[in-house]
């Protein structure tokens, strides 16, 4: 069934996408949903935004089918630099009295809806009174997840005083006519001017200051110079003709015994820390998929509770330590590894938590420790306290690790949640990651389940899947369900499922391997 936009719709759906326009918001309706060539006509147009959708909570409203589109200002800001963009918000929506029969068209129409309105931000789809992703809090984290700017607008008041034009100044007023009297006249003698006097010079500008560069643009500065100088070695290689060496006899000698190799040391307590003054931190996951993983932690604690170490537990799975996890992957550059041991001063993990611009001086304290296999060599070895700042090892006995039993007993199917009504760079990551997960050998029709979040009747077990990662409004999301115990746990998203992939622990995480 073809939707036909009325000349007026398509006028005011112009006018909206137009950068010029004053429109910030224009709503449409199909007030014929049941005929053979339903008409798309306007509802209503002028300045409010996203406050004027709020009338799909009016009675009247759900009775109707109703489709459009909003703008919001994306401002960026970096330094002392602020910019500020103009964005579009695509919205349709179906009140609660809307028969059966025209909602199941809305998939159909779909695609006329959002042609007049290319290159939105996001594209929204709500049903009656559920309206939580058009409120501002949720519609802001769905355009963050998207990227592109630091805050969004939605009075578009910054929108409107970056675009408003200067007022013109008033023209100049035209000179007098010059009326003639009729009379004779002598042109005036004109005195002779003073000679100008030469210019004094101006002294010369202080010459600019030579520009800052990033550390980065140093960096990639000294790279180009030093393929630029292997390059002319190599041409004055090639060049020079050396002359043949005169070849000696050679005496064959007994070849003394190679050194052992030292074995590595963990890195010993930065000047002024020792054990009473820092803080032993192990970072490790509740979630992790892979059973090599949880046995490795809880070994971990073993060893050091052997030795009297009590460490400082960092959950990287739970969401209220995502910024500790984040920036204690920056200071060990291992990323998704569990566990992984770190030296701080005292206090300094909740300081982590608490600043936001801390990451230097993160980096500067704090001292990456080592793994589970660094861990473990230096126990056996007897060093591994003397190392931390404790003495020599307890003589007790080093705990044995657990063996992997329940990689061959368990099965795992995997959820995928992903959006229908995404903009093209979501709907492009979420069909990667699903082309990984088949590469994977997975049986695409019993193993995994793609869970669209914007069906409304698969409302509850979407929000069930958010409040497991901590994630909301953000596709693609990865999900294993064991199959004996329904514990759901999160793998990742798109850059975490990407990151796993490339470092070929994917299929570990998600159980497919021990």
């Amino acid at each position: 069934m073809t939707l036909e936009w009325t000349t007026e719709a398509s006028q005011a759906a112009a006018d909206l996408i137009n950068e010029n326009s004053s429109l910030d918001y224009a709503l449409f309706t199909i007030p014929n949903p049941k005929k053979a060539k339903p008409q798309v006509v306007v509802e209503s147009k002028g300045n409010g935004g996203r406050a004027v959708f709020d009338l799909f909570c009016d009675d009247a409203s759900q009775t109707k089918v109703l489709t459009g589109a909003f703008v919001v200002s994306a401002v960026d800001e970096k330094g002392s630099v602020t910019s500020v963009r103009r964005k579009l918000v695509h919205v349709t929506f179906a009140g609660s009295q809307v028969g059966i029969m025209t909602k199941g068209k809305l998939n159909g129409w779909s695609g006329p809806f959002r042609d007049p309105f290319p290159g939105c931000a996001t594209y929204l789809q709500l049903f009656g009174g559920d309206l939580d992703d058009l409120q501002e809090g949720d519609l802001e984290a769905t355009l963050m997840a998207a990227g592109g700017a630091t805050k969004y607008d939605f009075s578009n008041q910054t929108l409107r005083g970056s675009v408003g034009l200067p007022e013109m100044s008033a023209p100049a007023p035209a000179p007098a006519p010059i009326v003639s009297s009729g009379k004779k006249f002598k042109m005036p003698v004109k005195a002779p001017e003073p000679p100008t006097p030469e210019p004094t010079p101006e002294p010369a500008a202080p010459a600019p200051e030579p520009a800052k560069i990033t550390k980065t643009q140093e960096a990639l500065q000294k790279m180009k110079a030093h393929k630029e100088a292997m390059k002319r070695n190599a041409e004055a290689e090639k060049t020079s003709s050396p002359e043949r060496p005169v070849l000696q006899p050679v005496t064959v000698q007994e070849k003394e015994p190679t050194p052992p190799e030292p074995t590595p040391t963990l890195p010993k307590l930065p000047p002024g820390m020792d054990a009473d003054n820092v803080e032993f931190v192990m970072l490790m996951s509740t979630q992790s998929g892979s059973n090599k993983q949880k046995n490795d932690c809880r070994a971990s604690q073993q060893i050091l509770e052997s030795i009297g170490v009590q460490p400082t537990i960092v959950d990287g799975a739970d969401p209220l330590s995502k910024k500790k996890r984040d920036k204690l992957f920056r200071v060990s550059g291992i990323q998704g590894n569990y566990p992984q041991f770190f030296v701080l001063p005292k206090g300094m993990s909740e300081k982590i938590e608490e600043e936001d611009e801390e990451e230097e001086v993160v980096k500067g304290d704090a001292m990456f420790f080592g793994d589970y296999n660094m861990l473990s060599e230096k126990r056996k070895n007897g060093t591994l306290a003397a190392e931390i700042g404790l003495g020599d090892d307890a003589l007790s006995p080093l705990p044995e690790q657990e063996e992997n039993t329940e990689g061959a007993a368990s099965s795992k199917k995997l959820i995928l949640l992903i959006s229908s009504m995404c903009n093209a760079k979501v709907m492009a990551e979420q069909n990667h990651a699903q082309a990984v997960i088949e590469g994977l050998g997975i049986d695409m029709t019993n193993q995994l389940e793609v869970l669209d979040g914007c069906d409304q009747q698969l409302r509850d077990r979407r929000n069930e899947l958010w409040g497991v990662s901590g994630i909301r409004a953000q596709y693609p999301q990865l999900f294993t369900v064991d199959d004996a115990s329904s514990k759901i746990q999160f793998v990742g998203d798109y850059e975490n499922i990407m990151y796993l992939n490339d470092h070929g622990s994917l299929a570990q995480e998600i159980g497919l391997s021990a």
